[in-house]
């Protein structure tokens, strides 16, 4: 992957359809048909996504972040219930959070914002119908794991570089009691748990809208599921991440897919650019940079810092992300 010149899109705005490395504090996404590569945070990305038919834009939405230092990928897949005029308010409100909390590594704020952003949205236009699954994920690289939310959405798949084949991460509803982990904007209050997946170089996580399932499965989730197992099964398993897409993607066509589609594959790099001194001195400027604008533009996404040892301090020293690793412990 070499590097381009990048931009952060607004709603609806699709990415270069090329290869790219993501740069510090950026916000990359929209509704709109994208196929892409990426390179941030440790991290190696491919991205598709194509609305249903011949739209311009549709009710799958895909965003990803990188920190002002480098540690930090935010990873977003979502599916809106409704296409058109309803999709738009949530994108931008799901940009607009990216960005506030893009310098963030916990993402329990940021689920927690969307979710009541969401119900908020429905409130004042009175749709009830104004929901959407998703998937949060961050990515902190020193510790090389991956936090996932889950609110309704089908559970990405892992699959280890010597492992056999692929296996889901399931959801697991283990810290409190009342309504959990459903889709965003149903209702306030919602508790969504977190599950952490520590990944190796040469590993592969495969994330997905429910356009996948009910294309292989003819409208049944069960049996949708199941051939996609039989796919998976079916290939090399040393297979670029990208020709895996492509394969994927002619095997939805074959079986005459017709829906909004988003598939997104991530697989770590080894690199880590968080110990660049350009990072470790020029993220922590960026920011203070960003948050004065801000402050002088009176905007509400300020992309504050979380206030933590491990992210304030480890930005400068690489001791201190390892507080984070034994607070989680």
């Amino acid at each position: 992957m070499h590097e381009v010149e990048t931009v952060s899109p607004e709603v609806g705005v699709a990415e270069p359809e090329s290869s790219g490395t993501m740069q510090c504090m950026e916000v990359w996404g929209g509704n709109q048909a994208v196929d892409l590569e990426l390179s941030f945070s440790g991290l190696d990305a491919w991205v598709y996504s194509r609305p249903s038919g011949k739209a311009g834009a549709g009710g799958d939405l895909h965003y990803l972040s990188s920190c002002a230092t480098g540690r930090v990928a935010r990873i977003l897949v979502a599916d809106v219930a409704g296409h058109g005029d309803r999709v738009a308010p949530i994108a931008e409100l799901l940009r607009r959070l990216l960005r506030r909390f893009v310098n963030y590594i916990d993402q329990t704020g940021l689920i927690g914002e969307l979710n009541r952003g969401l119900v908020s949205l429905r409130d004042e236009d009175g749709a009830s119908g104004t929901f959407a699954t998703a998937l949060v994920m961050s990515w902190f690289g020193p510790d090389q794991e991956m936090g996932i939310c889950n609110a309704g959405h089908p559970a990405p798949l892992v699959r280890r570089r010597d492992a056999v084949g692929w296996e889901r991460v399931d959801q697991v509803d283990d810290e409190g009691g009342g309504l959990r982990n459903v889709p965003l904007g149903v209702l306030d209050g919602v508790g969504y748990d977190r599950v952490d997946l520590r990944l190796e170089v040469g590993d592969r996580l495969l994330l997905f809208t429910d356009a996948v399932i009910e294309s292989l499965g003819g409208g049944s989730a069960r049996r949708g599921l199941a051939e996609l197992d039989l796919f998976l099964a079916g290939r090399e398993p040393e297979e670029e991440p990208r020709d895996l897409l492509r394969a994927l993607v002619a095997e939805l066509d074959r079986r005459g897919a017709d829906d909004d589609l988003t598939i997104v594959i991530l697989r770590p790099n080894g690199r880590r650019p968080w110990r660049r001194l350009s990072r470790r001195l020029g993220g922590p400027l960026k920011v203070l940079g960003a948050v004065v604008r801000g402050l002088v533009g009176r905007v509400s996404d300020i992309p504050w810092p979380e206030f933590s040892l491990a992210n304030l301090g480890g930005a400068f020293f690489e001791s201190l992300n390892r507080r984070r690793r034994n607070r989680r412990s």
